[in-house]
């Protein structure tokens, strides 16, 4: 009994040994429920946790702070020490800052509730339709081009409470948020677009924080160790797929 105490005491020890010997590093990022939340300014979700958990292996204290897309994009470049993530890979940024490591790829989906829906297979189907869509820069830029009227929620909106309250006739929005929130009668008409997330960082951040950043994300925030966070969430089937897709492009 009293060497197992000890054991405990001395991993307890080493655990505490390793976190204060571990470099500081602040991340930025946009809400993304369900996969990454800010409440009171403590960020969660499986996507956070998962990396948290994953830079922490690598010597990594990640502290991540909630930021809007377009204002990472326009500040990080002279934010010192800082890295972006989860965000779009962008040609204009990728010549000011370091774009380090995949993170993890977005499904997005065109869903309905109404049974006269079947004949919905395409963006151009939309027409005439009321959409609500994620307000993300991908979704905008395909539907501006095909034409498509829509109403934009941003990612902390309730699009498909929208969607079953009958404001949309249809919801453009992630996988994910179908799978987290269960919408009865929901159901997806079809797949509009994969997506790549990335972290990248400000261009002077040393080469030993890139290194270790790189590392804990050489299989995203898929890693199978990461399993039991999506899984306290619900999402193990969008684990299972969306590891399954990283390791075959990666």
């Amino acid at each position: 009994m009293k060497s197992l105490f000890f054991h405990v005491l001395l991993v307890g020890l080493v655990l505490l040994s390793a976190r204060a010997g571990a470099v500081p590093l602040t991340l930025v990022a946009e809400a993304y429920p369900p996969l990454i939340e800010f409440h009171k300014d403590v960020a969660t979700g499986p996507m956070v946790n998962a990396a948290r958990q994953l830079l922490a292996q690598n010597g990594i204290d990640a502290h991540f702070v909630s930021m809007p897309t377009t204002r990472i994009v326009g500040t990080l470049p002279s934010n010192l020490g800082v890295c972006a993530f989860a965000i779009p890979f962008d040609p204009g940024l990728a010549e000011t800052a370091t774009f380090v490591a995949k993170v993890a790829p977005i499904s997005l989906s065109v869903f309905g509730v109404r049974p006269d829906l079947h004949t919905v297979r395409n963006v151009q189907d939309l027409r005439g339709y009321r959409v609500g869509a994620l307000d993300i820069q991908e979704v905008r830029d395909l539907l501006d081009f095909a034409g498509i009227r829509y109403q934009p929620v941003t990612a902390g909106g309730n699009g498909t409470g929208m969607l079953a309250a009958g404001r949309f006739d249809v919801w453009i929005g992630d996988d994910t948020t179908q799978m987290a929130t269960g919408t009865p009668k929901m159901r997806k008409l079809f797949g509009l677009a994969r997506l790549e997330r990335w972290v990248a960082c400000e261009k002077s951040t040393p080469a030993k924080i890139l290194l270790a950043v790189r590392t804990a994300f050489k299989e995203g925030v898929l890693a199978a160790s990461t399993r039991p966070l999506w899984r306290e969430n619900g999402l193990e089937s969008y684990f299972n797929d969306a590891r399954k897709q990283f390791l075959q492009k990666n």
